[in-house]
């Protein structure tokens, strides 16, 4: 029987090296179902690169367009969060690097021990900055939507605030926001299941009762101040700890930037006004209005049936 090996690279069978794990790869299964139901929202979003990546293209078509804001405005720096999230593909974390190599030369069990961290380490930091470059965009968006108002917090920069204070005003839009409720429920359930957050998550269900944008964007403030403060922490290795806490704690950074991709869309609905209803724009080969593409470009298809 093959030894288990915990080496970011192994050799194949032909004596060529691949690598055994990718440090993004929990953005493939972090908000993935595989229910088999025909109408599962969740089955149908698109991958979390490929949905960062058109809403980039999205805003910056709106942009071109001058359908909403200028180059010089915070659009143009939530473009830039979404292009610098949308562009990692690989991150490669060294957590021996601080030890005394004869340790390695002496110490199998630390190279697996350490193999093992680094993986982990891996994922935990391009989940984390996948989504610091996220919640940059999303700031940029709240800086440039509604200017007029609620000025004091603009003026204070209190944009995690801000944000959520300009998604009460409109209580009525998360209808329009197909999958953010099941995206929401998942991220809740992998803060609570990851550690360390419980405290945060349950002021967060005693005061936002509501599962729509309100929740999605106080959920998102939370998480950003609970790294920034530094109270998180990597997992251990799924096969040396909880699996669960480890699937979750590497997951949360995916499910919780998805949710900014929504707010995100519902600001930049906001800000395209109602005057866009009667207008249309070419995307993808296609007219659309400028409303109706935001309400649905998370899918594969804009048919969400």
């Amino acid at each position: 029987m093959e030894e288990k090996s915990y080496a970011r690279r192994i050799r194949m069978p032909d004596g060529t090296l691949v690598n055994r794990y990718s440090a993004i790869d929990p953005a493939k299964y972090a908000t993935e179902c595989t229910c088999g139901k025909p109408h599962c929202l969740r089955a149908r979003l698109l991958p979390f690169r490929e949905h960062v990546a058109k809403l980039h293209n999205v805003i910056g078509l709106l942009l071109d367009e001058r359908v909403f804001g200028s180059l010089s405005s915070g659009w143009s720096g939530a473009l830039h969060g979404l292009r610098l999230a949308a562009s990692i593909e690989d991150i490669e974390a060294d957590t021996g690097y601080v030890d005394n190599p004869m340790v390695f030369a002496l110490c199998e069990p630390t190279i697996d021990y350490e193999n093992a961290n680094s993986e982990m380490a891996s994922k935990y930091v391009a989940g984390a900055t996948i989504f610091g470059f996220c919640w940059h965009a999303y700031e940029s968006a709240v800086g440039a939507t509604a200017t007029t108002e609620i000025a004091k917090l603009l003026k204070e920069e209190r944009f995690g605030e801000r944000g959520r204070r300009l998604l009460e005003a409109r209580s009525g839009l998360s209808v329009h926001f197909p999958g953010l409720r099941e995206i929401l429920r998942l991220s809740m359930h992998q803060c609570e299941h990851g550690g360390l957050f419980s405290e945060r998550l349950n002021r967060l269900k005693v005061r936002f009762p509501t599962e729509g944008l309100v929740l999605a964007a106080e959920l998102s403030r939370e998480f950003r101040n609970f790294l920034f403060h530094g109270e998180d922490r990597p997992p251990d290795h799924e096969e040396w700890g909880s699996a669960i806490v480890s699937h979750c704690r590497l997951c949360r950074f995916y499910s919780v930037s998805r949710l900014l991709l929504y707010l995100l869309q519902a600001l930049a609905w906001i800000e395209v006004g109602e005057g866009s209803d009667l207008m249309n724009l070419e995307f993808e080969g296609r007219e659309v209005r400028p409303r109706q593409v935001l309400e649905s470009l998370q899918f594969v298809t804009e048919d969400i049936g």
